[in-house]
């Protein structure tokens, strides 16, 4: 967030609006550091609706927080509010203001079942100051998390060189194996590959027990092709095979978040016909474009830190060859529904048979 000073008569006004491509266009250009889902549609749920809650400043559009809308499936005609990466998208001196009006668009929405916010900053001090502002406004930490809520850091201020001598020597012997092998690195900008990442992508997530799911990637590809400084789209091809689809064994997925990188899609063939380290080649790419457009850090999309038996350790391994700067980033916060529980409490309707319990245990927590 951009520092104020808290002693200015600037007066804030809010208001919310469809997130067309214009709107997220102008959110872009504020001062504030907008993470890549402000200003593109990356979600494939369907029924998703995106508004924005602008905060207006004295010289236009200050900011804001993308508010995603979606059906609740076991409640026709009802729906949850989420709000994504709350933690540099506004002023901070626009804060309380904009989690008021959030709650009154809310209360003013009678088909609103619940309201979820994801935090994330890696500065303590000022995620501290966000949660005391969420607290204040009446939501509460959640058991469920939506997003990670650690993450490993790169710091890309010093110059490049510097950066892949600080890696692990194994990760650097893997970056620089790829030249000895019959393979190469390219930007992925053919939409019609977007069914071999598919495939890629699922079959990771089947190897890990995580849930797929499925990202509009022929769209993403070809915005990053417009916009090779908005995302990256890598991949790593055989030098010899049928054809380029099966050619690609391997591909990762880079954003620009305003003030910094993250690594959020990576996937790779489980069997090769080559023995390849595939998955540090396609990071060590990403890295070295977020420096080049001048990423002040680079986050490596979250790590494990639990003990014992968890499916994703060996990604999280992986990750850590190339940074050891383990850093809270987030958390997600509800806002309790009291006054929906009272008005599905009145609704004698055997589709929300038994909701009033889920309600009362939901707004509990």
């Amino acid at each position: 967030m951009t520092p104020v000073d808290r002693s200015s008569p600037t007066a804030w006004s809010y208001d919310v609006v469809d997130a067309t491509p214009d709107v997220r266009r102008e959110l872009a250009a504020s001062a504030q550091a907008i993470p890549f889902e402000y200003q593109h549609e990356v979600t494939a749920d369907v029924g998703s609706t995106f508004r924005l809650l602008r905060v207006h400043g004295p010289e236009g559009i200050a900011g804001g927080l993308m508010l995603q809308t979606k059906p609740a499936s076991m409640f026709p005609g009802h729906c949850v509010v989420h709000v994504e990466r709350l933690g540099t998208t506004l002023p901070e001196a626009a804060l309380a203001g904009a989690l008021e009006h959030l709650r009154g668009f809310i209360d003013a929405d009678g088909s609103v079942l619940r309201c979820t916010i994801n935090v994330f900053t890696p500065q303590p001090e000022l995620r501290a100051r966000v949660e005391s502002a969420l607290e204040a406004s009446g939501f509460q930490l959640w058991d469920s998390v939506d997003n990670y809520l650690h993450t490993l850091a790169i710091d890309l201020r010093p110059p490049v060189e510097e950066v892949f001598a600080g890696l692990h020597r194994s990760a650097r012997r893997n970056v620089r194996q790829l030249s000895k092998k019959p393979a190469h690195l390219r930007v992925i900008d053919d939409p019609s590959l977007a069914p071999r990442m598919h495939d890629l992508v699922e079959a990771s997530y089947v190897r890990t027990g995580g849930v797929y799911r499925p990202l509009p990637l022929d769209r993403l590809v070809e915005e990053a092709r417009l916009l090779p400084e908005q995302s990256r789209f890598v991949g790593l091809f055989l030098d010899e095979a049928p054809d380029e689809a099966q050619a690609l064994v391997g591909f990762a997925w880079g954003r620009n978040n305003g003030d910094h990188a993250d690594y959020s899609v990576g996937a790779s063939a489980a069997d090769l016909p080559i023995r390849l380290p595939v998955g540090y080649p396609l990071l060590w790419d990403l890295i070295e474009w977020a420096a080049g457009w001048g990423a002040s850090w680079f986050d490596l999309g979250g790590v494990s830190i639990s003990e014992g038996e968890d499916p994703l350790e060996g990604i999280s391994d992986f990750k850590r060859f190339f940074s050891t700067d383990v850093r809270k980033v987030g958390g997600t916060w509800v806002l309790p529904p009291h006054s929906l529980r009272a008005r599905l409490a009145q609704r004698a309707h055997p589709a929300v048979a038994g909701v009033k319990e889920w309600l009362s245990q939901l707004g509990a927590r």
